[in-house]
């Protein structure tokens, strides 16, 4: 997959087949323990259960091998009652008791999202950063905004790293409020009293959601945070785009030029991404109206699509804090478009000059945008 050359080393590992395995093992631990503090299994059977869930006792690979025929979830399942049983086998009876056979999977699954989100979260952050001091150190320096790679008009680079950095910021606000909505628990039993009371226990646990229609996949939800996932990686290749246009030989507005590797990553993240989210979309259309509560992302393809946005994500916040703008190359270009159009149009011809009140407008935009981001850092731990 091209998009493992791009991702970091600690997401590719943290989207491993171990990490899964590992994450499908605290939704079993989490759910013992909240089932013996509701009275639902005996104590000592949940110190068992919770005793086992470690990954280094099971063969990862013999599971995936296993999964071939029902499914992870149940393949883990079963090995973990088997290893629970030689240790006490009167606790065995009680693993996963009262669970759908994929609610660890799904619930892993949002364990593992929400952590490559918090990855992605902070690059993105990252970038905005440097934007707001690109702009905070050159709000009213003109530069000539280009149209079809020809020039047009004059803007500033306040402004245009300020057209850059809103999206990214609105992008982060709607992912974190979809994120909420889609990583939830999941929980055949939470329907019931008790049910609901583990439910609420787990996701505090580990610090998932809690669904308002329990015993449900959030299959809407899910595609919506896709989805979201796909408008921010367009955002990250539009920054880039410009950004390559603008460091073009003939251009050299911006120093140094996007190297190979941090140009191509969100360009061809903006190309591919939305192909992945149509799989999701595509998938959610075709589900069975007999089963509409066991739908569930192709996880190959919501792997890849994290995988994809989040190298999008680091390539771009390696390259804009070191990025060094040329002031006097803009100048040249603007020197020379005011001087074709007065040839064209004499004496009379119009000065591609900075508009009026641009200086307040990009003061007031990077004020904005600066409140914005403190929000945004404010809740990073939220």
């Amino acid at each position: 997959m091209l998009e493992k050359h791009y991702s970091s080393p600690e997401v590719l590992d943290l989207l491993g087949e171990r990490s899964l395995v590992a994450a499908m093992l605290r939704f079993e631990a989490a759910l013992a323990r909240a089932q013996a503090a509701t009275g639902l299994i005996p104590e000592g059977a949940a110190q068992s259960i919770v005793g086992t869930c470690k990954v280094e006792l099971f063969d990862v690979s013999q599971l995936l091998r296993d999964s071939g025929r029902n499914g992870l979830g149940p393949a883990l399942v079963a090995s973990l009652r088997e290893t629970v049983g030689l240790f006490n086998p009167q606790a065995a009876v009680f693993v996963h008791r009262g669970c759908g056979s994929e609610d660890g999977l799904v619930s892993a699954m949002a364990l593992l999202t929400r952590r490559v989100l918090d990855r992605i979260e902070c690059d993105v952050l990252s970038s905005v950063t440097a934007l707001l001091a690109l702009a905070g150190r050159y709000p009213v320096t003109p530069l000539l905004e280009r149209g079809l790679s020809q020039a047009a008009s004059v803007s500033s680079i306040g402004l245009l790293c300020g057209a850059w950095a809103a999206p990214l910021l609105r992008s982060l606000h709607r992912l974190r409020r979809t994120a909420g909505e889609a990583l939830c628990v999941q929980l055949d039993s939470a329907l019931d009293p008790q049910g609901a009371e583990v439910t609420r226990r787990m996701a505090q646990e580990l610090a998932l959601g809690v669904t308002t229609m329990p015993g449900a996949t959030r299959s809407d939800e899910w595609v919506v945070l896709g989805c979201e996932l796909g408008v921010l990686a367009s955002h990250l290749g539009k920054v880039a785009q410009d950004l390559a246009l603008l460091g073009l030989p003939e251009v050299g507005e911006v120093q140094p030029e996007l190297s190979a590797g941090s140009r191509m990553a969100p360009l061809s993240a903006a190309q591919t991404v939305p192909h992945r989210v149509a799989m999701l979309l595509t998938a959610l259309a075709r589900q069975d109206a007999r089963t509409l509560d066991a739908w569930m992302p192709d996880w190959t393809e919501w792997t890849r699509l994290l995988l994809t946005v989040h190298g999008s994500a680091r390539a771009l916040a390696q390259v804009l804090p070191g990025l060094q703008v040329d002031t006097a190359r803009m100048r040249q270009h603007i020197d020379a478009q005011r001087a074709r159009l007065s040839k064209e149009a004499g004496e009379t011809g119009r000065d591609p000059g900075l508009a009026p009140h641009a200086a307040a407008r990009a003061e007031q935009q990077l004020q904005t945008l600066q409140h914005e981001l403190r929000l945004l850092q404010s809740g990073a731990a939220a």
